[in-house]
Protein backbone atom coordinates (compact mmCIF):
# COMPACT_ATOMS: atom_id res chain seq x y z
CA UNK A 1 0.00 0.00 0.00
CA UNK A 2 1.09 3.54 -0.67
CA UNK A 3 0.03 6.37 1.62
CA UNK A 4 -0.93 9.88 0.55
CA UNK A 5 0.01 11.69 3.75
CA UNK A 6 -1.98 14.69 4.79
CA UNK A 7 -0.45 14.35 8.23
CA UNK A 8 2.70 12.34 8.95
CA UNK A 9 3.58 10.13 11.92
CA UNK A 10 0.29 8.39 12.70
CA UNK A 11 -0.60 4.77 13.31
CA UNK A 12 -3.32 3.24 11.21
CA UNK A 13 -6.79 2.68 12.64
CA UNK A 14 -6.29 -1.06 12.32
CA UNK A 15 -3.17 -0.96 14.55
CA UNK A 16 -5.00 1.21 17.03
CA UNK A 17 -7.92 -1.21 17.16
CA UNK A 18 -5.49 -4.09 17.62
CA UNK A 19 -3.90 -2.27 20.56
CA UNK A 20 -7.30 -1.79 22.13
CA UNK A 21 -8.12 -5.49 21.86
CA UNK A 22 -4.71 -6.46 23.16
CA UNK A 23 -5.12 -4.27 26.25
CA UNK A 24 -8.24 -6.12 27.36
CA UNK A 25 -7.17 -9.66 26.32
CA UNK A 26 -4.55 -12.01 27.79
CA UNK A 27 -1.18 -12.17 26.13
CA UNK A 28 -1.21 -14.18 22.92
CA UNK A 29 1.23 -16.67 21.53
CA UNK A 30 4.09 -15.60 19.29
CA UNK A 31 3.38 -14.63 15.68
CA UNK A 32 4.73 -17.96 14.46
CA UNK A 33 2.11 -19.95 16.39
CA UNK A 34 -0.68 -21.67 14.44
CA UNK A 35 -4.02 -19.88 14.19
CA UNK A 36 -6.69 -21.65 16.27
CA UNK A 37 -10.06 -21.67 14.55
CA UNK A 38 -13.25 -21.88 16.57
CA UNK A 39 -16.74 -22.47 15.22
CA UNK A 40 -19.01 -19.44 15.54
CA UNK A 41 -22.76 -19.85 15.14
CA UNK A 42 -24.29 -17.53 12.55
CA UNK A 43 -26.88 -15.05 13.88
CA UNK A 44 -30.52 -15.82 13.26
CA UNK A 45 -31.75 -13.99 10.19
CA UNK A 46 -34.47 -11.39 10.79
CA UNK A 47 -37.49 -10.96 8.57
CA UNK A 48 -36.95 -9.38 5.18
CA UNK A 49 -38.49 -6.07 6.28
CA UNK A 50 -36.29 -5.32 9.27
CA UNK A 51 -32.67 -5.58 10.25
CA UNK A 52 -33.57 -7.02 13.66
CA UNK A 53 -34.15 -5.44 17.06
CA UNK A 54 -30.47 -5.66 17.85
CA UNK A 55 -29.55 -3.61 14.81
CA UNK A 56 -31.11 -0.12 14.96
CA UNK A 57 -30.72 1.85 11.77
CA UNK A 58 -31.36 5.38 10.57
CA UNK A 59 -32.76 6.35 7.16
CA UNK A 60 -32.46 9.75 5.58
CA UNK A 61 -35.25 11.37 3.61
CA UNK A 62 -35.61 10.24 0.02
CA UNK A 63 -34.09 12.78 -2.36
CA UNK A 64 -34.81 13.01 -6.09
CA UNK A 65 -31.71 13.05 -8.27
CA UNK A 66 -31.86 13.88 -11.96
CA UNK A 67 -35.62 14.50 -11.54
CA UNK A 68 -36.71 10.84 -11.64
CA UNK A 69 -34.10 8.92 -9.63
CA UNK A 70 -34.61 8.26 -5.89
CA UNK A 71 -31.59 8.23 -3.59
CA UNK A 72 -31.31 7.82 0.19
CA UNK A 73 -28.80 6.88 2.89
CA UNK A 74 -29.02 4.21 5.60
CA UNK A 75 -26.74 4.07 8.66
CA UNK A 76 -26.47 1.08 11.00
CA UNK A 77 -23.89 -0.81 13.08
CA UNK A 78 -22.57 -4.03 11.53
CA UNK A 79 -19.94 -5.11 14.05
CA UNK A 80 -18.19 -3.90 17.20
CA UNK A 81 -16.93 -0.36 16.66
CA UNK A 82 -18.00 -0.54 13.01
CA UNK A 83 -20.95 1.08 11.24
CA UNK A 84 -21.92 1.21 7.59
CA UNK A 85 -23.16 4.21 5.65
CA UNK A 86 -25.10 2.75 2.71
CA UNK A 87 -26.02 4.96 -0.22
CA UNK A 88 -29.28 3.55 -1.66
CA UNK A 89 -29.58 4.13 -5.40
CA UNK A 90 -33.17 2.89 -5.75
CA UNK A 91 -33.70 3.35 -9.48
CA UNK A 92 -30.34 2.51 -11.04
CA UNK A 93 -30.96 -0.02 -13.83
CA UNK A 94 -27.43 -0.88 -14.98
CA UNK A 95 -24.29 -2.04 -13.14
CA UNK A 96 -20.88 -1.58 -14.73
CA UNK A 97 -22.72 -0.56 -17.92
CA UNK A 98 -23.40 -4.06 -19.21
CA UNK A 99 -25.19 -5.84 -16.31
CA UNK A 100 -28.90 -5.24 -15.71
CA UNK A 101 -30.35 -4.46 -12.25
CA UNK A 102 -33.90 -5.20 -11.11
CA UNK A 103 -34.02 -3.29 -7.82
CA UNK A 104 -31.29 -0.68 -7.95
CA UNK A 105 -28.10 -1.02 -5.92
CA UNK A 106 -26.18 0.40 -2.99
CA UNK A 107 -22.72 1.81 -2.45
CA UNK A 108 -21.45 0.63 0.94
CA UNK A 109 -18.93 2.57 3.03
CA UNK A 110 -17.70 1.58 6.50
CA UNK A 111 -16.71 3.73 9.49
CA UNK A 112 -14.38 1.93 11.91
CA UNK A 113 -13.53 3.29 15.39
CA UNK A 114 -10.19 2.29 16.84
CA UNK A 115 -8.88 3.05 20.32
CA UNK A 116 -8.04 6.64 19.38
CA UNK A 117 -8.12 6.68 15.56
CA UNK A 118 -11.02 6.51 13.11
CA UNK A 119 -11.02 5.13 9.58
CA UNK A 120 -13.45 5.36 6.67
CA UNK A 121 -13.42 2.50 4.15
CA UNK A 122 -14.57 3.88 0.78
CA UNK A 123 -16.99 6.73 0.22
CA UNK A 124 -19.84 7.01 -2.28
CA UNK A 125 -20.97 8.27 -5.66
CA UNK A 126 -20.91 12.01 -6.24
CA UNK A 127 -24.71 12.08 -6.60
CA UNK A 128 -24.88 11.32 -2.83
CA UNK A 129 -22.75 14.37 -1.96
CA UNK A 130 -25.06 16.04 0.56
CA UNK A 131 -26.67 12.87 1.94
CA UNK A 132 -23.42 10.99 2.48
CA UNK A 133 -21.43 13.86 3.93
CA UNK A 134 -24.29 14.78 6.29
CA UNK A 135 -24.48 11.18 7.55
CA UNK A 136 -20.70 10.97 7.94
CA UNK A 137 -20.42 14.22 9.87
CA UNK A 138 -23.36 13.32 12.11
CA UNK A 139 -21.82 9.94 13.04
CA UNK A 140 -18.40 11.40 13.75
CA UNK A 141 -19.84 14.25 15.84
CA UNK A 142 -21.96 11.82 17.87
CA UNK A 143 -18.84 9.75 18.58
CA UNK A 144 -16.74 12.82 19.35
CA UNK A 145 -14.29 11.84 16.65
CA UNK A 146 -12.56 13.28 13.64
CA UNK A 147 -11.42 11.26 10.63
CA UNK A 148 -7.85 9.98 10.60
CA UNK A 149 -7.73 7.54 7.68
CA UNK A 150 -9.57 6.91 4.43
CA UNK A 151 -9.04 3.46 2.88
CA UNK A 152 -9.89 3.30 -0.83
CA UNK A 153 -10.43 -0.27 -2.07
CA UNK A 154 -10.87 0.69 -5.72
CA UNK A 155 -11.28 3.82 -7.78
CA UNK A 156 -14.62 3.39 -9.55
CA UNK A 157 -16.70 6.58 -9.16
CA UNK A 158 -19.34 4.79 -7.04
CA UNK A 159 -16.72 4.27 -4.30
CA UNK A 160 -14.24 7.11 -4.74
CA UNK A 161 -16.38 9.91 -6.17
CA UNK A 162 -16.69 11.67 -2.81
CA UNK A 163 -13.12 11.16 -1.57
CA UNK A 164 -12.12 14.76 -2.50
CA UNK A 165 -15.17 16.13 -0.66
CA UNK A 166 -14.36 14.03 2.42
CA UNK A 167 -10.81 15.36 2.39
CA UNK A 168 -12.12 18.91 2.14
CA UNK A 169 -13.96 18.32 5.42
CA UNK A 170 -11.10 16.37 7.03
CA UNK A 171 -7.89 17.64 5.39
CA UNK A 172 -5.65 15.98 8.00
CA UNK A 173 -6.84 12.49 7.04
CA UNK A 174 -4.41 10.06 5.40
CA UNK A 175 -5.59 8.27 2.26
CA UNK A 176 -4.51 4.63 1.94
CA UNK A 177 -4.66 2.69 -1.31
CA UNK A 178 -2.62 1.07 -4.02
CA UNK A 179 -0.03 3.03 -5.98
CA UNK A 180 -2.33 3.26 -9.00
CA UNK A 181 -5.22 4.33 -6.77
CA UNK A 182 -3.23 7.12 -5.15
CA UNK A 183 -2.01 8.31 -8.53
CA UNK A 184 -5.60 8.38 -9.78
CA UNK A 185 -6.80 10.39 -6.76
CA UNK A 186 -4.04 12.87 -7.06
CA UNK A 187 -3.99 14.39 -10.65
CA UNK A 188 -23.99 0.19 -6.69
CA UNK A 189 -28.83 -3.91 -3.36
CA UNK A 190 -31.20 -1.42 -2.93
CA UNK A 191 -33.57 -2.61 -0.13
CA UNK A 192 -33.67 -1.35 3.42
CA UNK A 193 -32.58 -4.87 4.38
CA UNK A 194 -28.78 -4.52 4.34
CA UNK A 195 -27.98 -8.16 5.13
CA UNK A 196 -28.45 -11.55 3.49
CA UNK A 197 -31.60 -12.31 5.52
CA UNK A 198 -33.59 -14.10 2.80
CA UNK A 199 -31.12 -16.25 0.93
CA UNK A 200 -33.78 -17.63 -1.44
CA UNK A 201 -34.55 -14.14 -2.72
CA UNK A 202 -30.88 -13.25 -2.85
CA UNK A 203 -29.59 -16.37 -4.63
CA UNK A 204 -30.58 -15.57 -8.26
CA UNK A 205 -28.91 -12.17 -8.03
CA UNK A 206 -25.94 -13.65 -6.19
CA UNK A 207 -25.42 -16.24 -8.93
CA UNK A 208 -25.91 -13.63 -11.67
CA UNK A 209 -23.19 -11.44 -10.11
CA UNK A 210 -20.86 -14.44 -9.90
CA UNK A 211 -21.47 -15.44 -13.50
CA UNK A 212 -20.86 -11.91 -14.79
CA UNK A 213 -17.82 -10.91 -12.75
CA UNK A 214 -16.29 -13.85 -10.88
CA UNK A 215 -16.76 -16.74 -13.29
CA UNK A 216 -13.99 -15.58 -15.66
CA UNK A 217 -11.65 -15.48 -12.62
CA UNK A 218 -12.65 -18.80 -11.06
CA UNK A 219 -9.04 -19.85 -10.47
CA UNK A 220 -8.33 -16.63 -8.54
CA UNK A 221 -11.51 -17.13 -6.48
CA UNK A 222 -10.38 -20.65 -5.57
CA UNK A 223 -6.95 -19.36 -4.55
CA UNK A 224 -8.42 -16.57 -2.42
CA UNK A 225 -10.82 -18.93 -0.61
CA UNK A 226 -7.96 -21.32 0.12
CA UNK A 227 -5.97 -18.52 1.76
CA UNK A 228 -8.79 -17.53 4.14
CA UNK A 229 -10.31 -20.95 4.87
CA UNK A 230 -8.78 -21.15 8.37
CA UNK A 231 -9.76 -17.62 9.44
CA UNK A 232 -12.69 -17.38 11.93
CA UNK A 233 -14.62 -14.71 10.02
CA UNK A 234 -18.37 -14.37 10.63
CA UNK A 235 -19.21 -11.55 8.23
CA UNK A 236 -18.18 -10.40 4.77
CA UNK A 237 -18.42 -6.62 4.44
CA UNK A 238 -18.52 -6.46 0.67
CA UNK A 239 -18.41 -3.39 -1.50
CA UNK A 240 -21.73 -4.00 -3.31
CA UNK A 241 -25.06 -5.59 -2.41
CA UNK A 242 -26.22 -7.11 0.88
CA UNK A 243 -23.60 -7.55 3.59
CA UNK A 244 -23.09 -11.27 4.21
CA UNK A 245 -23.91 -12.02 7.87
CA UNK A 246 -26.49 -14.81 8.22
CA UNK A 247 -25.54 -17.24 5.45
CA UNK A 248 -21.78 -16.77 5.19
CA UNK A 249 -20.86 -20.47 5.11
CA UNK A 250 -23.48 -21.33 2.49
CA UNK A 251 -22.70 -18.42 0.17
CA UNK A 252 -18.93 -18.75 0.45
CA UNK A 253 -19.33 -22.48 -0.10
CA UNK A 254 -21.26 -21.78 -3.30
CA UNK A 255 -18.41 -19.63 -4.58
CA UNK A 256 -16.00 -22.43 -3.80
CA UNK A 257 -18.07 -25.16 -5.49
CA UNK A 258 -18.83 -23.10 -8.59
CA UNK A 259 -15.21 -22.08 -9.00
CA UNK A 260 -13.81 -25.56 -8.35
CA UNK A 261 -16.09 -27.00 -11.02
CA UNK A 262 -14.86 -24.41 -13.51
CA UNK A 263 -11.18 -24.83 -12.74
CA UNK A 264 -11.44 -28.58 -13.22
CA UNK A 265 -13.48 -27.91 -16.33
CA UNK A 266 -14.32 -30.12 -19.24
CA UNK A 267 -11.61 -31.03 -21.71
CA UNK A 268 -11.78 -28.80 -24.77
CA UNK A 269 -10.35 -29.39 -28.23
CA UNK A 270 -9.82 -26.68 -30.83
CA UNK A 271 -10.49 -27.64 -34.45
CA UNK A 272 -8.57 -25.33 -36.78
CA UNK A 273 -9.07 -25.26 -40.54
CA UNK A 274 -8.87 -22.99 -43.59
CA UNK A 275 -12.43 -22.23 -44.70
CA UNK A 276 -13.45 -22.75 -48.33
CA UNK A 277 -10.36 -24.85 -49.03
CA UNK A 278 -10.55 -28.45 -50.21
CA UNK A 279 -12.64 -30.64 -47.92
CA UNK A 280 -11.46 -28.84 -44.77
CA UNK A 281 -14.89 -27.36 -43.93
CA UNK A 282 -16.72 -30.71 -44.15
CA UNK A 283 -13.96 -32.71 -42.47
CA UNK A 284 -13.52 -30.24 -39.62
CA UNK A 285 -17.26 -30.17 -38.84
CA UNK A 286 -17.38 -33.99 -38.90
CA UNK A 287 -14.44 -34.14 -36.49
CA UNK A 288 -15.97 -31.50 -34.24
CA UNK A 289 -19.26 -33.41 -34.05
CA UNK A 290 -17.39 -36.55 -33.13
CA UNK A 291 -15.59 -34.71 -30.33
CA UNK A 292 -18.35 -32.51 -28.93
CA UNK A 293 -21.55 -33.45 -30.79
CA UNK A 294 -21.81 -29.78 -31.69
CA UNK A 295 -20.83 -27.59 -34.61
CA UNK A 296 -17.38 -26.04 -34.44
CA UNK A 297 -17.57 -22.23 -34.18
CA UNK A 298 -15.66 -19.93 -36.48
CA UNK A 299 -12.68 -18.14 -34.87
CA UNK A 300 -11.19 -16.06 -37.68
CA UNK A 301 -9.01 -13.58 -35.73
CA UNK A 302 -5.44 -14.19 -34.61
CA UNK A 303 -6.22 -13.27 -31.00
CA UNK A 304 -9.15 -15.71 -30.99
CA UNK A 305 -6.90 -18.47 -32.34
CA UNK A 306 -4.30 -17.83 -29.63
CA UNK A 307 -7.00 -17.86 -26.93
CA UNK A 308 -8.65 -21.04 -28.26
CA UNK A 309 -5.36 -22.95 -28.50
CA UNK A 310 -4.21 -21.70 -25.11
CA UNK A 311 -7.30 -22.98 -23.26
CA UNK A 312 -7.61 -26.30 -25.12
CA UNK A 313 -6.21 -29.66 -24.05
CA UNK A 314 -5.93 -30.71 -27.67
CA UNK A 315 -6.11 -29.30 -31.18
CA UNK A 316 -7.09 -30.75 -34.54
CA UNK A 317 -5.28 -28.96 -37.35
CA UNK A 318 -6.53 -29.33 -40.89
CA UNK A 319 -3.67 -28.72 -43.30
CA UNK A 320 -4.01 -25.23 -44.85
CA UNK A 321 -2.92 -24.20 -48.38
CA UNK A 322 0.84 -23.72 -48.47
CA UNK A 323 0.62 -20.60 -50.71
CA UNK A 324 -1.77 -18.58 -48.49
CA UNK A 325 -0.26 -15.71 -46.47
CA UNK A 326 -3.17 -15.54 -44.00
CA UNK A 327 -2.80 -19.26 -43.33
CA UNK A 328 0.90 -18.80 -42.54
CA UNK A 329 0.05 -15.99 -40.14
CA UNK A 330 -2.53 -18.18 -38.42
CA UNK A 331 -0.02 -21.03 -38.14
CA UNK A 332 2.41 -18.66 -36.45
CA UNK A 333 -0.32 -17.80 -33.95
CA UNK A 334 -0.93 -21.50 -33.28
CA UNK A 335 2.79 -22.09 -32.78
CA UNK A 336 3.03 -19.23 -30.30
CA UNK A 337 0.12 -20.47 -28.16
CA UNK A 338 0.60 -24.25 -28.15
CA UNK A 339 1.68 -25.84 -24.86
CA UNK A 340 3.98 -28.80 -24.29
CA UNK A 341 1.18 -31.08 -23.00
CA UNK A 342 -1.29 -30.19 -25.76
CA UNK A 343 -2.39 -33.20 -27.82
CA UNK A 344 -2.23 -32.49 -31.58
CA UNK A 345 -3.87 -34.21 -34.55
CA UNK A 346 -2.84 -32.97 -38.02
CA UNK A 347 -4.99 -34.07 -40.96
CA UNK A 348 -4.98 -33.42 -44.70
CA UNK A 349 -7.63 -31.19 -46.26
CA UNK A 350 -7.37 -32.71 -49.78
CA UNK A 351 -7.31 -29.29 -51.44
CA UNK A 352 -4.43 -29.94 -53.82
CA UNK A 353 -2.11 -27.38 -52.23
CA UNK A 354 -1.92 -28.76 -48.68
CA UNK A 355 1.01 -27.87 -46.47
CA UNK A 356 2.65 -31.28 -45.85
CA UNK A 357 1.62 -32.87 -42.57
CA UNK A 358 5.21 -33.64 -41.56
CA UNK A 359 6.23 -30.00 -42.18
CA UNK A 360 3.42 -28.79 -39.90
CA UNK A 361 4.39 -31.29 -37.20
CA UNK A 362 8.03 -30.17 -37.35
CA UNK A 363 7.01 -26.51 -37.14
CA UNK A 364 4.96 -27.10 -33.99
CA UNK A 365 7.73 -29.20 -32.44
CA UNK A 366 10.27 -26.46 -33.12
CA UNK A 367 8.01 -23.93 -31.41
CA UNK A 368 7.73 -26.10 -28.30
CA UNK A 369 11.49 -26.68 -28.25
CA UNK A 370 12.11 -22.93 -28.44
CA UNK A 371 9.73 -22.27 -25.51
CA UNK A 372 11.45 -24.89 -23.37
CA UNK A 373 14.82 -23.34 -24.22
CA UNK A 374 13.60 -19.89 -23.19
CA UNK A 375 12.33 -21.20 -19.86
CA UNK A 376 15.68 -22.85 -19.17
CA UNK A 377 17.58 -19.67 -20.01
CA UNK A 378 15.45 -17.60 -17.65
CA UNK A 379 16.06 -20.08 -14.87
CA UNK A 380 19.79 -20.26 -15.60
CA UNK A 381 20.48 -16.51 -15.59
CA UNK A 382 22.71 -15.48 -12.70
CA UNK A 383 20.94 -13.39 -10.09
CA UNK A 384 23.60 -10.69 -10.20
CA UNK A 385 23.57 -10.62 -13.99
CA UNK A 386 19.78 -10.31 -13.94
CA UNK A 387 20.02 -7.38 -11.53
CA UNK A 388 22.72 -5.68 -13.58
CA UNK A 389 20.85 -6.08 -16.87
CA UNK A 390 17.73 -4.65 -15.24
CA UNK A 391 19.58 -1.36 -14.82
CA UNK A 392 18.92 -0.71 -18.50
CA UNK A 393 16.01 1.70 -18.25
CA UNK A 394 13.43 2.11 -21.02
CA UNK A 395 10.26 3.99 -21.82
CA UNK A 396 6.66 2.81 -21.77
CA UNK A 397 4.75 2.58 -25.03
CA UNK A 398 1.64 1.02 -26.57
CA UNK A 399 2.12 -0.59 -29.99
CA UNK A 400 -1.13 -0.59 -32.01
CA UNK A 401 -1.63 -2.37 -35.33
CA UNK A 402 -4.51 -2.90 -37.72
CA UNK A 403 -4.97 -5.11 -40.76
CA UNK A 404 -8.38 -5.19 -42.45
CA UNK A 405 -10.83 -5.81 -39.59
CA UNK A 406 -8.21 -7.09 -37.13
CA UNK A 407 -6.81 -4.73 -34.50
CA UNK A 408 -4.40 -5.48 -31.71
CA UNK A 409 -2.19 -3.74 -29.16
CA UNK A 410 0.53 -4.48 -26.64
CA UNK A 411 2.53 -2.70 -23.97
CA UNK A 412 6.15 -2.32 -25.07
CA UNK A 413 9.29 -1.17 -23.30
CA UNK A 414 12.11 -2.74 -25.33
CA UNK A 415 12.15 0.13 -27.85
CA UNK A 416 15.20 2.00 -29.16
CA UNK A 417 16.13 4.36 -31.99
CA UNK A 418 18.31 2.46 -34.47
CA UNK A 419 19.14 4.81 -37.38
CA UNK A 420 19.22 8.43 -38.55
CA UNK A 421 18.81 7.98 -42.31
CA UNK A 422 16.22 6.73 -42.72
CA UNK A 423 14.80 7.47 -39.29
CA UNK A 424 14.38 4.03 -37.78
CA UNK A 425 13.78 2.23 -34.51
CA UNK A 426 13.66 -1.32 -33.18
CA UNK A 427 11.02 -3.04 -31.06
CA UNK A 428 11.47 -6.46 -29.45
CA UNK A 429 8.24 -8.46 -29.76
CA UNK A 430 7.83 -11.79 -27.95
CA UNK A 431 7.04 -14.65 -30.29
CA UNK A 432 3.85 -15.55 -28.42
CA UNK A 433 2.33 -12.08 -28.75
CA UNK A 434 -0.89 -11.97 -30.79
CA UNK A 435 0.21 -8.69 -32.37
CA UNK A 436 3.34 -10.35 -33.76
CA UNK A 437 1.31 -11.68 -36.68
CA UNK A 438 0.45 -8.06 -37.62
CA UNK A 439 4.08 -6.92 -37.59
CA UNK A 440 5.56 -8.77 -40.54
CA UNK A 441 7.84 -7.12 -43.12
CA UNK A 442 5.81 -4.49 -44.97
CA UNK A 443 3.18 -4.18 -42.21
CA UNK A 444 2.47 -0.85 -40.53
CA UNK A 445 1.84 0.03 -36.91
CA UNK A 446 1.80 3.00 -34.51
CA UNK A 447 4.10 3.47 -31.52
CA UNK A 448 2.21 5.47 -28.86
CA UNK A 449 4.38 7.15 -26.19
CA UNK A 450 2.87 7.15 -22.68
CA UNK A 451 3.38 10.16 -20.39
CA UNK A 452 4.87 9.80 -16.93
CA UNK A 453 1.82 11.43 -15.32
CA UNK A 454 -0.96 9.36 -16.89
CA UNK A 455 0.46 6.04 -18.06
CA UNK A 456 -1.03 3.83 -15.31
CA UNK A 457 -4.70 3.56 -16.49
CA UNK A 458 -3.67 2.91 -20.09
CA UNK A 459 -1.05 0.36 -19.06
CA UNK A 460 -3.53 -1.40 -16.75
CA UNK A 461 -6.10 -1.63 -19.55
CA UNK A 462 -3.81 -3.19 -22.13
CA UNK A 463 -2.17 -5.59 -19.64
CA UNK A 464 -5.50 -7.22 -18.72
CA UNK A 465 -6.61 -10.55 -20.18
CA UNK A 466 -9.12 -10.17 -22.99
CA UNK A 467 -11.83 -12.71 -23.78
CA UNK A 468 -11.68 -14.29 -27.23
CA UNK A 469 -13.09 -11.87 -29.77
CA UNK A 470 -13.12 -8.97 -27.33
CA UNK A 471 -12.26 -5.52 -28.63
CA UNK A 472 -9.04 -4.48 -26.92
CA UNK A 473 -9.84 -0.85 -27.65
CA UNK A 474 -13.30 -0.83 -26.03
CA UNK A 475 -13.43 2.08 -23.60
CA UNK A 476 -10.23 3.60 -24.99
CA UNK A 477 -10.30 6.88 -26.89
CA UNK A 478 -8.39 6.68 -30.16
CA UNK A 479 -8.37 7.95 -33.69
CA UNK A 480 -6.93 6.54 -36.93
CA UNK A 481 -3.42 7.65 -37.85
CA UNK A 482 -3.36 9.84 -40.98
CA UNK A 483 -1.09 7.57 -43.04
CA UNK A 484 -1.58 4.00 -41.79
CA UNK A 485 -5.06 4.17 -40.13
CA UNK A 486 -3.63 2.32 -37.12
CA UNK A 487 -5.01 3.49 -33.75
CA UNK A 488 -3.47 6.59 -32.16
CA UNK A 489 -4.37 6.73 -28.44
CA UNK A 490 -5.80 10.02 -27.19
CA UNK A 491 -3.77 9.62 -23.96
CA UNK A 492 -0.48 9.31 -25.85
CA UNK A 493 1.88 12.28 -25.55
CA UNK A 494 3.38 11.50 -28.97
CA UNK A 495 3.02 8.90 -31.68
CA UNK A 496 5.02 7.55 -34.62
CA UNK A 497 3.68 5.72 -37.66
CA UNK A 498 6.09 2.94 -38.61
CA UNK A 499 6.55 0.39 -41.38
CA UNK A 500 8.42 -2.87 -40.74
CA UNK A 501 11.55 -3.07 -42.90
CA UNK A 502 13.25 -6.18 -41.51
CA UNK A 503 13.17 -8.63 -38.61
CA UNK A 504 15.91 -10.38 -36.64
CA UNK A 505 15.01 -13.61 -34.87
CA UNK A 506 16.25 -14.32 -31.35
CA UNK A 507 15.37 -17.42 -29.30
CA UNK A 508 12.29 -15.80 -27.73
CA UNK A 509 11.69 -12.48 -29.51
CA UNK A 510 11.58 -10.90 -32.94
CA UNK A 511 13.67 -7.72 -33.08
CA UNK A 512 11.64 -5.65 -35.51
CA UNK A 513 13.41 -2.84 -37.36
CA UNK A 514 11.03 -0.27 -38.82
CA UNK A 515 11.20 3.06 -40.60
CA UNK A 516 9.32 5.99 -39.08
CA UNK A 517 7.11 7.44 -41.84
CA UNK A 518 5.08 9.97 -39.84
CA UNK A 519 4.57 11.23 -36.32
CA UNK A 520 3.54 14.05 -34.02
CA UNK A 521 3.94 15.32 -30.45
CA UNK A 522 0.48 15.78 -28.94
CA UNK A 523 1.55 17.02 -25.48
CA UNK A 524 4.67 19.18 -25.65
CA UNK A 525 4.94 19.64 -21.89
CA UNK A 526 4.90 15.96 -20.95
CA UNK A 527 7.78 13.52 -20.61
CA UNK A 528 7.78 9.84 -21.56
CA UNK A 529 7.15 7.41 -18.71
CA UNK A 530 10.23 5.44 -17.63
CA UNK A 531 10.15 1.69 -16.96
CA UNK A 532 12.60 0.38 -14.36
CA UNK A 533 13.03 -3.24 -13.30
CA UNK A 534 14.67 -5.03 -10.38
CA UNK A 535 15.63 -8.14 -12.34
CA UNK A 536 15.92 -8.82 -16.08
CA UNK A 537 14.35 -12.32 -16.04
CA UNK A 538 10.94 -10.71 -16.60
CA UNK A 539 9.51 -7.62 -18.27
Amino acid sequence: MQLLNRQAGRQTARNAAASKRAARAPARASRSAAVHVRAVAAPVAPTTTTTGDDMPYRMSDVVMWSESKRIQTQVLPVAEDTITIRSLDWDRDRFDIEFGLENGTTYNAYLIYGADKTALVDASHEKFHNLFLEALQKELQAAGRSLDYVFVSHTEPDHSGLIPAVLDLYPEATVCGSKVCISFLQNLTHREQPFDADVKVLMPHYRFYYDCLMKPNAKSVTTALRKVKDLPYTMIANGHGPILRYNVSELVGDYGRWSAALTKGATSVAVLYASDYGFSDRLSQTLAKGITKARAPDIPGQEEIVAAVGRSSGIVLMSPPRDNADARTSLAAVSSAIKAKTKVVIAESYGGRDEPVDVLAAQLQDALTAKESIARKKAAMSGEVAKALARLSSGLYVVTAQHNNARSAMIASWVSQASFEPLGLTIAVAKDRAIESLMQVGDSFVLNCLGEDNYAPVMKHFLQRFAPGADRFEGVDWSPAPTTNCPVLSDAIAYMECRVASRLETPDHWVTYCEVINGSVTNTGARTAVHRRKVANYY
